[in-house]
């Protein structure tokens, strides 16, 4: 088991929760370690949570309570040294990969003809998007036809003039 699941459930234990470390998962962004409980009794989501708040703190890191069906708690924790998630490193069809750092897919024939990609600045959206297509198209450019909003003229221009790709730079254009 990693060191660092080691070194949580002794902190768990000095602020008297006693825990052994079940499994832990590692991604490319984030590390998750489940946990379960010596004493059934002492489960306490509340406790827990006031406990992580303490660890976060002493650690200087944001630890976050998972509820889990695998263990009575997990706890995620960021990893200092994020990895880089190659597209080429995926199997064929696959556009990213998940927290745990399984593959992840869409069937975008079938489930997802529309996307809408949202969130505050700095959170990766762009960098999503921009492997999403560029995964679609290695893949499977014959088949879809891609409408592109930039009005900003930064995020989309790679895409510019490629068959099957739209990109609409004003906003009248886009209604």
């Amino acid at each position: 088991m990693n060191e660092n699941g080691n070194i949580l459930v002794s902190q768990f234990g000095q602020l008297g929760l006693r825990v052994s470390l079940a499994k832990e998962q590692i991604g490319t962004q984030i590390a998750t370690y489940f946990f379960n409980l010596e004493n059934c009794a002492e489960y306490d989501k509340n406790f827990i949570k006031k406990c992580l708040e303490k660890m976060s703190a002493y650690n200087h890191t944001a630890l976050a309570f998972v509820p889990t069906f695998e263990s009575h708690f997990a706890v995620s924790v960021p990893l200092q040294q994020k990895q880089t998630l190659w597209l080429t490193s995926l199997p064929k069809g696959f556009v990213g990969a998940e927290s745990n750092g399984a593959p992840f897919r869409f069937d975008f024939e079938h489930e997802c003809t529309h996307v809408l990609v949202a969130g505050s600045t700095g959170t990766g959206k762009s960098v999503f998007l921009n492997s999403l297509i560029a995964s679609l198209y290695l893949d499977c450019k014959d088949k879809f036809y891609l409408v592109l909003i930039d009005p900003k003229r930064v995020s989309f221009q790679q895409f510019k003039g490629l068959p099957n790709v739209d990109l609409i730079t004003e906003t009248d254009e886009a209604n």
